[in-house]
């Protein structure tokens, strides 16, 4: 995922780095995925929810990564 996303990474300003550092799930998004992830601790998410958390989790560890980047710019930027 690091070699798809490094490019987009890589062109980002600092203006919209900030955007992104600052960037967090809504309440609700947070509370479905707390239940998703409780689901899925005890083996109990259904098919679609599976789809869902699978889908959430890949969403989050993608802006994770952006993020990441993101902060590495703004570090190299202001100092």
């Amino acid at each position: 995922m690091n070699e798809l996303l490094r490019p987009l990474g890589q062109s980002l300003t600092p203006d919209f780095a900030r955007t992104l550092v600052g960037l967090k799930a809504e309440a609700a998004v947070q509370k479905r995925m707390a239940t998703l992830a409780a689901k899925a601790n005890q083996g109990t998410l259904s098919a679609s929810e599976k789809v869902e958390y699978d889908s959430c989790v890949l969403a989050g560890n993608m802006i994770a990564y952006l993020q990441a980047q993101a902060r590495l710019l703004l570090a190299r930027h202001e100092s």
